[in-house]
This record gives structure tokens, sequence and C-alpha cells, in this order.
């Protein structure tokens, strides 16, 4: 626990005088809740049926191949939109709730057809 109170990374509290030229420590609820939402957005046991059928055919160590270049190109886009996110929104004028909108309906067109309503 730091002295401003929630679980941080840092064993000790930050200061004003040791704060100065480092990132504030992020705390550790909201690490769980980022990691859970990541986890439920890109659901990886949903994709294991769709990796198996699309590496059908192929011999385990080429199977192994793709899932390690596949996580890769997963984490460097991850990387990519953890460094350059905040300042393209910004240059781009786009708000984060906006963002948060234009995001769940994007995940409710990608599921709509899924559920077999309309």
């Amino acid at each position: 626990m730091s002295a401003r109170g929630g679980s941080t990374f840092f064993a000790a509290p930050l200061t004003h005088e040791t704060a100065i030229g480092y990132a504030k420590p992020m705390p550790l609820e909201f690490l769980i809740s980022a990691l859970v939402t990541m986890v439920v957005v890109v659901d990886p046991l949903g994709l294991v049926p769709t990796f198996l059928a699309i590496t059908h055919g192929l011999a385990s160590r080429s199977r192994s191949a793709v899932a390690l270049r596949a996580c890769l190109i997963a984490a460097a886009i991850l990387a990519g939109a953890a460094l350059i996110g905040d300042t393209l929104l910004r240059t781009l004028s786009i708000g984060l709730p906006v963002f948060r909108i234009a995001g769940g309906l994007l995940l409710f067109s990608i599921d709509l057809p899924k559920s077999g309503q309309f």
C-alpha cells in the first residue's frame, strides 16, 4: 500500500521530490481492470478453434511458429498503441469518451451477427 492509498508497483511512495522526471505509479486495481478488459475483448479461448482451423495440416513446429509470430505482432500493435495512442487522439481532436463510444459500437457491430437476431 502506498501513502496515498491503493496498491502500486513501487515499493516506496513517491513524493514530489522523488517523482520529478518519473511516471506516476499505476494503481494495481487499474492494471487488473485493464488486463481483464483486454482478455475479454481479445477472447483467447474463443480464438483457439479459429487458430486450429487456420493451421490445420501444419506440422507442430510450424504451428508454434505461427502462434509466436501472431503473439509478437499483437504485442507490437499493443505497444505502438500504448506509446502513440494518446498523441494520435489529441492530434485528431478525438476525446476519450468519443473513443469509448466508438469502441463500444464497433464491438456491438461485431457481436450482432453472432447473436442471430438480425
